[in-house]
């Protein structure tokens, strides 16, 4: 669904997007089998969450709702999942509990809300909102509370995500004339573009070293995986392949990233080294899956 994000302000009017991202310590052995939660569109059009193994196996629906559900993001203590529903009428960010007990919605807005990101210690989300008429980074309370707007500007702002160490926020901008990635401290100040590209950039990801972000450049027509630097420098394509890819997110100790691909010829869920190395297609489904978020 994100590989049309350089094509936002059309999509926002269709759809939710997201931008997950990943981080914590790794739980997981040298083979990386965590969990990792994605949205998947089923039979009957609709968008749930599931969560499977990091091979793949064990795929199951935790959000079970007769309503669109999307963009999962774990907290980073494990126990809960934020998300996007429209189950209220309009999208808004839930929580739930990690089998997907307890949903609740948590931004209760009249407007649009969407793109959850966890700060590292749990306290605070950070997410996207049209509320104050253009698209801004709002930050709030894991409760919901305190909700205000950290990007203040009348451009359109999107996609968060946290450092590692909470004191900075990744985010995308369309204020260059393009969307272009850019970092600004955690209370909104400091903004400033890092990718600088001719090119579409957007999804930012933070590796959980908090060294380098990963993220989708679209040239040429095509979007594919790129690694910087956490201030920009040394851009390099990952993915490196004739179809579409993008929504990148890391695994807990970094060696892996899963990302989205259309080379099976609809959205499925791959994962690769870090380095773009062994990538290979995890959800094998009929279906459209996307938006895939790595346990901590």
């Amino acid at each position: 669904m994100k590989n049309r994000l350089h094509l936002f302000s059309w999509i926002l009017l269709v759809f939710p997007f997201v931008v997950s991202c990943g981080g914590g310590d790794d739980d997981s052995g040298s083979s990386e089998i965590g969990k990792i939660a994605f949205t998947s569109y089923t039979e009957d059009d609709n968008h749930e969450i599931y969560v499977m193994d990091a091979d793949g196996d064990h795929q199951e629906n935790i959000s079970n709702h007769s309503s669109w559900d999307t963009s999962p993001s774990w907290s980073p203590d494990k126990t809960q999942i934020a998300f996007v529903s429209r189950r209220g009428g309009s999208w808004q960010i839930y929580l739930m509990d990690a089998d997907g007990g307890n949903q609740r919605n948590i931004s209760n807005s009249s407007s649009w809300d969407n793109e959850p990101s966890w700060s590292p210690n749990g306290n605070q989300i950070a997410f996207v909102s049209r509320r104050d008429g253009g698209l801004q980074i709002y930050v709030m309370d894991a409760d919901g509370d305190n909700q205000r707007n950290i990007s203040n500007t009348s451009s359109v702002d999107y996609g968060p995500s946290w450092s590692p160490n909470e004191n900075q926020i990744a985010f995308v901008s369309n204020r260059a004339g393009k969307d272009q990635i850019y970092v600004m401290d955690a209370d909104g100040e400091n903004q400033r573009n890092i990718s600088n590209n001719s090119s579409w950039d957007n999804e930012p990801s933070w590796s959980p070293n908090g060294n380098q972000i990963v993220f989708a450049l679209n040239r040429d027509t095509n979007t594919e995986i790129y690694v910087m630097d956490a201030d920009g420098d040394n851009q390099r394509n990952i993915s490196n392949n004739s179809s579409w890819d993008n929504e990148p997110s890391w695994s807990p100790n970094g060696n892996q990233i899963a990302f989205v691909s259309g080379r099976a010829g609809h959205a499925q869920i791959y994962v690769m080294d870090a380095n773009g190395n062994n990538q290979q297609n995890i959800s094998n489904n009929s279906s459209a899956d996307d938006s895939p978020a790595w346990k901590p």
